[in-house]
């Protein structure tokens, strides 16, 4: 931790926020998977950054579905996990720029059923970049969510987990 004065006021260059590795499943319904309070003033200067992690599965090839980063409830990106994916990563920094205002750029990508070589190495089945603007209120705590927004009846999203770090 960086704090030589042991004031308390110094904050280590790479935080972690959170780690939450309880799968849930969305199975043939929209709803909310896994989620976080970022506590208030975490974002507390210019610069400050959040990497946000979340992983997982999709089962079943009946169509694709559509996953969402969201803020306070505000969609800020939303991915399609490919028909025939079988996992799937997605990743956003989360940057202040000024007060109550966040850039964002995110990515999302899923492994191809179809893409697995023989030697356990997954090809890229469907990729997707977005970014953005948000205008969160910095010093009260954020709502996070990752939320299906479109899945089939016959086929589930297991979000594996969730990591949330602040990289400043």
């Amino acid at each position: 931790h960086l704090d030589p004065y042991g004031s308390g006021a110094d904050q280590p260059l790479n935080r972690l926020l959170t780690v939450d590795l309880t799968a849930v499943a969305s199975a043939g319904a929209t709803g909310t998977l896994i989620t976080y309070t970022i506590p208030a003033n975490t974002l507390r200067a210019n610069g400050k950054i959040l990497r946000i992690t979340a992983w997982g599965t999709k089962t079943v090839a009946t169509a694709s579905a559509v996953i969402q980063f969201r803020m306070a409830a505000a969609i800020l990106a939303s991915f399609t996990i490919a028909q025939n994916a079988d996992a799937w990563k997605a990743v956003i920094l989360y940057a202040r720029t000024g007060s109550n205002t966040q850039d964002w750029i995110a990515e999302c990508v899923s492994a191809d059923v179809a893409g697995w070589n023989g030697a356990s190495v997954a090809t890229e089945g469907h990729r997707e970049c977005e970014f953005g603007t948000d205008a969160e209120t910095d010093t009260a705590t954020i709502a996070y969510d990752l939320n299906v927004s479109t899945i089939n009846a016959a086929d589930t999203i297991t979000q594996e987990g969730l990591l949330i770090e602040i990289l400043n």
